[in-house]
């Protein structure tokens, strides 16, 4: 708090959400959880977000630091009226989106394969003659050993996903911003 103005410094994480097609900007201070502003908008244009940050200002609230995403026009508009502030880009959206999107193609790949898997031993378990019997239990050896690695490889990403995803949040879960050089040390 600045005593002589009676300015607040604040962190601002901003974003977007949509109802009916129309964005809803938001602005918060992660380290006090307050909704700083949200506002039903026309559109997401540099103008647009200028006039949603320095309306913060005018309520009080200098922004010391900045996270969101690499929006086009957040970027522009942050360039014209926070260009002083620190700006960090937002890991969840430049990093989670794509590799959750790995994590949920080798969860589909591990389910595909376990179902395969209880095929070919229902297809072993109805073989009468010792030939099938043979071919059958070779197939589903196959399509156990499949399974198996699939299941290792979702496990193993989806634990590495977790760890780095915790790892590069920008903030704490008090609030408070994490340092990027620890992050960078522990990745």
């Amino acid at each position: 708090m600045n005593e002589e103005n009676g300015t607040k410094l604040v962190i601002m994480a901003c974003d977007e959400i949509f109802s009916h097609l129309r964005p809803i900007l938001i602005t918060v201070d992660p380290v006090s959880s307050a909704i700083l502003r949200i506002e039903l908008a026309d559109s997401r244009e540099v103008s647009v977000w200028k006039e949603h940050w320095e309306c913060i200002e005018r309520s009080g609230y200098l922004a010391v630091y900045l996270v969101n995403d690499e929006g086009k026009s957040k970027s522009l508009a942050q360039k014209k009226v926070l260009s002083q502030v620190i700006r960090q880009s937002d890991t969840f959206h430049g990093l989670a989106h794509r590799l959750g999107a790995w994590v949920d193609r080798l969860e589909k790949t591990a389910y595909t394969a376990i179902e395969r898997e209880g095929d070919r031993l229902n297809r072993l378990q109805s073989a009468k003659s010792e030939a099938v019997i043979e071919k059958k239990t070779k197939e589903y050896e196959t399509a156990k050993e499949q399974a198996d690695k699939a299941i290792e490889s979702y496990d193993r990403f989806h634990y590495l996903y977790l760890c780095l995803i915790g790892t590069l949040q920008v903030f704490d879960r008090h609030g408070n911003p994490n340092e990027r050089q620890a992050a960078e040390a522990t990745v």
